[in-house]
């Protein structure tokens, strides 16, 4: 386990970001556009958080957060700022470390496990499933910008590729919750495959089913 370390942290009401997963952000609350500028000053990294809340009501963050680096970035004329992050490691929470001027995340980083020497077999079927998933949910541009670099990472980084997969695809939070919790990409895997698995067959029963989740479409 590593060393404790404080990170700037926007929180986020039902969302996590996983590693490798690329998230744009509005950011127009006075905290968080601070934190930005702070961020771009230097080396451009802060950690996105699912936002929950203590028994009083108190916003506090999830028990793992992702720490993110900026790619790109605008600066609108009113002061808003418009960011894209891409989720770099994961980060196992202790506490909040402060509120103000913005929250920050005391927190360690969690490297990944080995992929094991059965892991490629999820691979292949989770490899399979996100393609047909994303070109029948993405347009044809869309999907042309994010599979080739999905299909780079599934060969050389299954662990990363489960990560970046399930960020674009998998919208459950609980499920995601899970898969944040994990270092081991074989079971990140294995879990990817069981969800997207069902998402596929949620697609094909189609709206007229019960069984149909208009999320995934």
């Amino acid at each position: 386990m590593g060393t404790a370390t404080d990170y700037p942290c926007i929180l986020l009401g039902g969302c996590s970001l996983l590693p490798f997963q690329l998230l744009p952000l509005h950011l127009f609350e006075p905290r968080y556009r601070r934190m930005v500028e702070d961020a771009l000053a230097g080396d451009r990294r802060f950690a996105v958080a699912e936002a929950l809340a203590d028994a009083d009501g108190n916003e506090i963050p999830g028990a793992w957060a992702t720490l993110g680096r900026i790619i790109s970035h605008q600066a609108l004329p009113d002061g808003r700022h418009l960011v894209l992050l891409e989720g770099e490691t994961r980060l196992q929470v202790g506490s909040l470390a402060r509120r103000r001027p913005y929250p920050a995340l005391r927190a360690v980083e969690v490297a990944d496990d080995e992929a094991g020497p059965t892991a490629h077999i999820p691979l292949a079927r989770v490899s399979a499933l996100v393609e047909r998933l994303i070109r029948a949910n993405m347009t044809e541009e869309e999907a042309a910008g994010l599979l080739p670099r999905l299909q780079q990472m599934a060969a050389s980084h299954p662990g990363r590729f489960a990560d970046a997969a399930a960020g674009h695809l998998i919208a459950d939070p609980a499920i995601r919750r899970r898969l944040l919790g994990m270092s081991d990409p074989e079971a990140r895997l294995l879990l990817l495959a069981e969800s997207l698995g069902r998402l596929e067959t949620e697609r094909q029963l189609g709206p007229g089913d019960p069984g149909f989740d208009p999320r995934v479409n």
